[in-house]
């Protein structure tokens, strides 16, 4: 099999499949839309090409003779790729299925029309029209991009005064312009992480979730491992193992949002991609015993796979939020965090001397710590050191003010 092995999406967090494709041999051809992506000091070659333009894509992966097209954590490509692929006929997940896992209208229809229980929902173009479906829902109720992902454009609101400028940046965040009401759902939310190879899902890691206040309904903690209650981890994960099939995902990861109501699980969303910030690379590996990044691999060439995990372990992906806002001026203390034990990274993504706004949606965390451990206690604990040990110094005298 001559020909290149196409990477969709050259950002930091698409490295792990860039590498493990080059340990594999392969010509690793890079398509992202910016020449100044990492990615392409990492792959054999590349090219600057738009990955969220499905014609785009096929033709540039056409003409190059690409025998796999993949991505990892990139929702942008997920409709490029299965459509390349498609045409192309080469191994990918089918473009219904993935217009399914990218769209949020769709997929609410096909969980419904499986009998799946889902939060009420008006899907809307304007803010005539959501005023209009506000009243039909009522408050509280969230207000999120139909096609967006990482939290952009996602608000709660509690009034008709908080609507209009929720769906303004709704409908900014989306490639469409459509936006999607849901009633809210009360109760503790989890990310469900799978895989599945040939219509059977193996559950990889669950987590609980913590989020910052209303209303921006952003992740800020992270916790994989055994639950207390192992009945409510299985309802969980039996609830996303549903709504994957209602979407018809095959093969590939899943990355799927539960809410444990008071009446059950509730399915909030399905990504037919792994978790960011490292989750599908560095912690499920270490949880699972499941490598997913060579398992995508796999898929994208036509070779069989297996996900079936081998270990359960425990780990913790938390999130800095300084309570300060102004000008950043230092960080201390993360070498020292590093060293710790059981801690497996902690790494800053905010730049000194630029200003900390405070944290609207997932790209505005200023870093993050991962720790790994056979227990949950002592990957909470490991986490609750690092994050003590590390120290923002923000000058408050520089005005940034709140981003909307």
């Amino acid at each position: 099999m001559s020909g290149p092995f196409v990477v969709l999406g050259g950002g930091v967090y698409q490295l792990p499949l860039i590498l493990a494709a080059r340990r594999r041999g392969l010509d690793v051809l890079l398509f992202d839309g910016s020449a100044d992506a990492l990615g392409f000091q990492h792959a054999t070659r590349g090219a600057v090409v738009d990955i969220a333009d499905p014609v785009a894509v096929t033709e540039a992966a056409r003409e190059a003779g690409a025998i796999g097209i993949a991505y990892i954590v990139t929702e942008v490509a997920v409709r490029s790729a299965a459509e390349a692929c498609a045409t192309l006929g080469l191994p990918s997940i089918t473009p219904d299925v993935a217009r399914r896992c990218t769209d949020k209208q769709a997929m609410r229809e096909c969980f419904a029309a499986a009998g799946l229980p889902v939060p009420r929902f008006r899907a809307v173009s304007s803010t005539s029209e959501a005023m209009a479906g506000a009243r039909e829902l009522g408050f509280p109720l969230v207000v999120k991009p139909v096609d967006s992902s990482g939290s952009r454009g996602v608000r709660r609101c509690e009034s008709m005064d908080e609507l209009a400028s929720a769906v303004d940046a709704a409908l900014a965040s989306s490639r469409s312009r459509r936006a999607i009401l849901e009633s809210f759902l009360d109760g503790p939310e989890y990310t469900v992480e799978t895989y599945t190879v040939n219509g059977r899902t193996e559950i990889l890691g669950v987590s609980d979730k913590d989020r910052l206040p209303f209303p921006h309904l952003v992740s800020i903690n992270l916790t994989y491992g055994p639950f207390a209650d192992d009945r409510l981890r299985t309802a969980i994960g039996a609830a996303a193992v549903r709504a994957i099939e209602a979407t018809g995902l095959e093969t590939g990861p899943g990355h799927t949002e539960v809410m444990a109501t008071p009446d059950g699980p509730v399915v909030v969303e399905v990504a037919c991609r792994g978790g960011g910030y490292r989750i599908f690379n560095d912690i499920l590996p270490r949880i699972s015993g499941v490598d997913p990044v060579e398992a995508v691999i796999d898929h994208a060439l036509g070779r069989t796979s297996t996900a079936t995990p081998t270990v359960r372990r425990a780990g913790v992906l938390r999130f800095f939020n300084p309570p300060e806002r102004g000008r950043l001026v230092s960080v201390e203390g993360v070498d020292a965090a590093r060293k710790m034990p059981n801690v497996l990274d902690v790494v800053i993504e905010a730049t000194i001397g630029k200003p900390f706004h405070g944290i609207t949606r997932d790209g505005e965390r200023p870093g993050y710590i991962i720790s790994i451990a056979d227990t949950r206690a002592d990957a909470v604990a490991a986490a609750d050191r690092a994050e003590r040990a590390v120290t923002f110094t923000i000058d408050t005298a520089v005005p940034v003010g709140e981003r909307a």
